[in-house]
């Protein structure tokens, strides 16, 4: 069955063409609640901070500290939401990418009447969530199956399509359910046309081994964005881009960079990942790099003193334009690459 969706964007309001989305933040939680896997802590005073109202102490421990807060978590207020994406308009934004899953708290309705309201296009994701913890995942046919259906035909009873395969969460051990899951999303890449996203959760060579997979089963590497780039090592960036693939740089605004899902992971602070990817401009990739502030909680909101959404108008493209960058190479990052990697490609029937 033809999707008619080659060579569109498909937003929750609709397809648009490419060139229509404006600058573009490719990886963000617009509404998104605790995920059903998230467990509170079993430490006494890390708990008091998890349930705790949210307030300046509870957010310093928060963003410095690695602590956990089920308010901080919760990002399900419409007029807020609205509120922060109006900022990200008036800074020049066009269009973001919301990667919760139903797991997490999607919310299509939701996401629909903040575009309706803000102007901003949006783009929903489809995909599985914790299904890679689960020792006998589905089958890889019914995995697919599902997702399938809320790219083409939509979420629920809704009839808002997802634009976007993903995150598609790949350890440092590729696993059976690991291996099923990356089988099943590129099954639906092929059938679809559809723009996947990878999302590493370890520093080694594991998206390189996904991407290998998703070769054997026919899909568009050209298609595909590897999440969290700025954590790999640069070989594994390099080859990455080297399949075709773009590289996805996202924890912008959280210094010194540990990222609080396990203090093991460190994330390159700022000027880290702006030297890589002044490498990578040096290596010959500008076209496959992307950026996005990584928006994912309430301390992240510019209402609480976050970063926002604009960050990466607001304060990495002016940095990088001080270091030499040209604004032409500003907009590929930031509205060329975004375009057309989530843009559809062709469905391949066999």
């Amino acid at each position: 069955m033809k999707s008619g969706l080659a060579g569109k964007v498909q937003t929750v309001l609709g397809p648009v063409a490419p060139g229509d989305l404006g600058v573009t933040m490719p990886m963000e939680h617009v509404l998104t609640g605790v995920s059903l896997a998230d467990e509170p802590p079993l430490e006494a005073s890390a708990r008091e901070i998890y349930f705790a109202t949210l307030s300046p102490e509870v957010l310093a421990y928060v963003r410095y500290y690695g602590f956990r807060n089920l308010e901080d978590l919760r990002l399900g207020d419409v007029p807020t939401a609205i509120s922060e994406v109006n900022l990200y308009k008036q800074w020049g934004g066009g269009t973001l990418v919301d990667i919760a899953l139903a797991e997490s708290g999607r919310d299509p309705i939701g996401l629909a009447r903040i575009s309706r309201s803000t102007g901003v296009k949006l783009v929903m994701s489809a995909g599985w969530g914790a299904v890679s913890l689960h020792e006998e995942p589905p089958l890889e046919e019914d995995l697919a199956a599902v997702v399938a259906k809320e790219i083409l035909e939509g979420v629920g009873e809704t009839g808002i399509k997802a634009g976007l395969l993903g995150p598609v969460k790949i350890g440092a051990a590729t696993t059976k359910a690991e291996l099923t899951v990356i089988r099943a999303a590129g099954s639906v890449q092929k059938k679809t046309g559809a723009p996947l996203m990878l999302s590493p959760v370890s520093v080694d060579s594991s998206p390189l081994v996904a991407l290998d997979v998703l070769a054997e089963v026919g899909a568009d590497p050209t298609h595909v964005m590897v999440a969290h780039f700025g954590r790999l090592p640069r070989s594994v960036m390099s080859g990455v881009m080297n399949a075709g693939s773009y590289g996805l740089f996202t924890d912008f605004g959280r210094d010194p960079g540990w990222h609080t899902d396990g203090l093991a992971i460190r994330s390159r602070c700022e000027a880290e990942q702006i030297e890589d990817i002044e490498w990578l401009i040096a290596q010959g990739f500008i076209d496959r790099i992307l950026v996005s502030p990584g928006i994912h909680s309430r301390h992240s909101y510019f209402k609480f003193g976050g970063h926002g959404y604009f960050f990466i108008m607001g304060s990495i493209v002016p940095r990088l334009k001080a270091r030499g960058l040209t604004q032409e190479d500003a907009d590929r990052i930031i509205l060329t690459n975004p375009s057309a990697v989530l843009a559809f490609g062709e469905p391949k029937y066999r």
